[in-house]
């Protein structure tokens, strides 16, 4: 299962400038653009991509939910936002 979503507000704009490090952790958070969510051997891993399509970062969660509040939580991203991907197999 995968599914994806934009991060409301960056879907056609690259973020500001801070003041923050390259490497930091908020850099990168405000680099983002699209999440993915990606079910992989019983567990959850949340994906980060800027607008280059270059991952990001990822985190690992036991469940779909745990996965979707990171987002929520860091991204502000609803649950109601992501859509399913088809994979190819």
């Amino acid at each position: 299962m995968k599914l994806v979503a934009r991060i409301p507000g960056r879907e056609k704009q690259l973020p500001p400038k801070t003041s923050a490090p390259e490497d930091s952790s908020l850099s990168r958070d405000l680099q983002t653009v699209a999440l993915e969510i990606s079910e992989e051997e019983g567990a959850f891993f949340l994906f980060s991509y800027d607008a280059a399509g270059n991952m990001m970062g990822d985190t690992w969660h036991q469940t779909l939910e745990g996965a979707m509040h990171q987002a929520q939580s860091q991204f502000a991203v609803s649950a109601g936002a992501w859509t399913r991907e088809d994979e190819q197999g």
